[in-house]
């Protein structure tokens, strides 16, 4: 979007960086790492080498902090007496997203999921912040086990879904665990707050009807998963030491997903 009347700061390398013509920010509970995109034309004389990639930043909109973390990309194109600059960037949980877990045994015994949170995060020196106070959320984990070359992301991701919590990141690039809330959200009101919507109702890929078609062995019963032949005479015979797998029309025995069918 553009905002050109909105005070918008970009801290980095010392120095404050304004003037920007166009913003967009991404932030969202169900992403672990908010972005950023900004963009101004300059003069092609002007230096910006001080926006550099990697440096440690802050985005500030009308004075309160958006973004804390890393300069990702710069991109300038020069076209004649004109330079445009555009930069993206994300919060300090970008590193959790990125890369792998960094630790000796790749387990946890009987620790909490903030204790394990916070170990994975500290070598990023990302804080973590647990906002949650339900007795099962803060039970003890027996064992925790984390796969050789698994990204921070997906492991912390795990570790919510299994306690059933939110994990996201705030504006200082905490990592923060938190409860689903019950407060209303703030109103969004067209030419107040809300500058521009865009809405699509389409009925492209939607079916009227959605068949499943799962997998199973037969033996036995219908529903068994094996038979257990019993032996005459105290003895198996020597179909008993097979499994047998039957096809019954009533029921494919291969998987093929989701079909979707338009009546």
């Amino acid at each position: 979007m553009t905002t050109p009347q909105a005070n918008i700061e970009l801290y980095l390398n010392g120095k404050i960086f304004s003037g920007w013509k166009t913003i967009n920010v991404q932030r969202s509970l169900e992403s672990m790492s908010g972005r950023f995109d900004l963009g101004v034309a300059v003069r092609p004389t002007d230096d910006m080498s001080g926006l550099a990639a990697g440096s440690a930043l802050v985005l500030k909109i009308g004075g309160q902090p958006i973004i804390t973390g890393y300069l990702d990309e710069r991109k300038q194109s020069i076209d004649g007496a004109n330079k445009t600059i555009l930069i993206s960037g994300r919060d300090k949980t970008c590193d959790l997203v990125d890369c792998a877990i960094i630790h000796n045994s790749y387990q946890f015994k009987n620790q909490t999921a903030k204790q394990i949170a916070e170990a994975i995060c500290k070598p990023f020196g990302i804080n973590v912040v647990w906002s949650v106070n339900t007795p099962e959320a803060n039970e003890r984990i027996p064992v925790w086990q984390v796969e050789p070359g698994e990204t921070a992301f997906d492991n912390l991701s795990k570790i919510a879904r299994h306690k059933g919590v939110l994990v996201t990141s705030d504006v200082n690039g905490n990592l923060v665990f938190t409860e689903p809330s019950t407060k209303h959200a703030g109103e969004l009101t067209l030419g107040v707050n809300l500058l521009e919507l865009e809405q699509a109702d389409s009925w492209y890929q939607r079916f009227s009807l959605y068949r499943v078609i799962g997998d199973a062995e037969q033996g036995g019963e219908k529903g068994d998963t094996e038979t257990k032949n019993k032996a005459t005479s105290g003895q198996k015979s020597a179909k008993s030491d097979k499994k047998a797998k039957t096809e019954d029309k009533d029921n494919v025995t291969e998987f093929k997903g989701f079909t979707g069918e338009a009546e």
